[in-house]
């Protein structure tokens, strides 16, 4: 019986222009997108019950998404609570965000 690992092995080499499509479409470059495969394969070896057998395809495209999500996002976002402060300190000083004192008119 074939691994989990060689199950998604075998479809990536079975279904290698759809994964071109797949980077195409998403505008992935093809560096990013070696690298993430990468991480797919030591994710389905360290997660052999949760990887997948069918619906690799989805498997792919959604492991994808995600990781350019996550490297367009700020990995410490400002909450909305320093967020307020910030604009707070703003209005209390006068000053724009860039530190220039507002111009009343």
């Amino acid at each position: 019986m074939a691994t989990k690992l060689e199950i998604f092995d075998d479809w990536v080499q079975k279904n290698n222009k759809k994964i071109m499509k797949m980077i195409e479409v998403g505008s992935y470059s093809v560096p990013w997108v070696q690298e993430e495969f990468r991480k797919m394969r030591v994710w389905i070896i360290g997660n052999p019950k949760k990887a997948p057998q069918v619906n690799i395809c989805r498997f792919i495209s959604s492991w994808l998404i995600r990781g350019r999500n996550q490297e367009i996002q700020p990995k410490n976002p400002i909450t909305k609570e320093q967020e307020d402060k910030h604009y707070a300190e703003h209005r209390r000083t006068g000053t724009n965000n860039e530190g220039f004192t507002k111009i009343k008119i």
